[in-house]
């Protein structure tokens, strides 16, 4: 998606320069009289080039590129709600990815660039959570910052931790250590990008029926995972957690187990995920 993401501006920029070229060589070789091309060509071109991300984004949104192959494979061979999808679905989840990364601000910290199939885990896991819902992008999560570890945050400096949310900055941060460890092991390790998601979908879109918690919500996220409180502390790593995004999480991740043991709690999910 990368090939296309730049692609379409920069060919309506090409007829631009063009434009301006022949008029420079037309001006400088007869008359003055064609320097009417050099201004619409340099205007135009520097139009386009200014407002090629909502251009791409325009182009791109009616005629969605696919993902690159590596990583139709990684979803094929690790992603349980996308092999779940018809041939139909998989494609606009494809594309919904593509889209997603697109439209997203991806910020490296602690390397020089994030790595594509950092954000390929990401977008899946953001996709998948809105895969009902029309909109793609999340309003207030605009920016992904990616670690490659565990760090602390202004709001956290004592804890070191694997994911968090800033919804007044509209930024959530990852460790990639521990993205990796959720999309390959999501038996043994919660899904960050697919919690955080929820969280943020919550907090946007409250109006959805998404179910009350139970008393005791940790006996059931238990009775689901296996995992405890302090277990998922740890893995996110730190002492405040969302149950309601976990539990929420599990579906994904723990759809099987939650149909077996807790039926009405997989149902109450469908109606919010699809």
């Amino acid at each position: 998606c990368r090939y296309f993401e730049t692609m379409f501006a920069k060919l309506l920029i090409i007829p631009f320069a063009l434009m301006a070229a022949i008029g420079l060589y037309l001006s400088w070789e007869y008359v003055e009289g064609w320097t009417w091309l050099i201004i619409v060509g340099v205007i135009g071109g520097a139009f386009l080039l200014i407002f090629s991300p909502q251009i791409n984004w325009w182009y791109y949104h009616r005629n969605p590129p696919d993902v690159e192959p590596d990583v139709r494979q990684m979803l094929e061979r690790q992603d349980l709600f996308y092999n779940a999808l018809s041939p139909l679905e998989k494609d606009r989840f494809r594309q919904r990815m593509a889209l997603f990364m697109m439209g997203t601000q991806f910020m490296p910290q602690g390397w020089e660039t994030v790595p594509h199939d950092m954000e390929a885990i990401v977008a899946a896991s953001a996709v998948k959570v809105r895969f009902a819902q029309e909109e793609l992008l999340f309003k207030t999560c605009e920016r992904v910052v990616v670690y490659p570890t565990p760090f602390p945050s202004p709001m956290h400096p004592e804890e070191w931790h694997s994911s968090e949310w800033f919804d007044e900055d509209g930024v959530v941060l990852f460790s990639a250590r521990e993205l990796v460890r959720g999309f390959f092991q999501p038996s043994q390790f919660i899904a960050l990008a697919v919690y955080e998601y929820c969280r943020i979908l919550r907090a946007e879109q409250p109006q959805l029926p998404w179910p009350a918690l139970p008393e005791d919500p940790w006996t059931l996220i238990q009775h689901i995972s296996g995992w405890d409180r302090v277990a998922v502390c740890q893995m996110i790593g730190l002492q405040s957690v969302d149950p309601a995004a976990v539990l929420a999480s599990l579906w994904f991740s723990h759809y099987h187990r939650m149909a077996q043991v807790e039926g009405q709690w997989a149902e109450k999910y469908l109606l919010v995920f699809g």
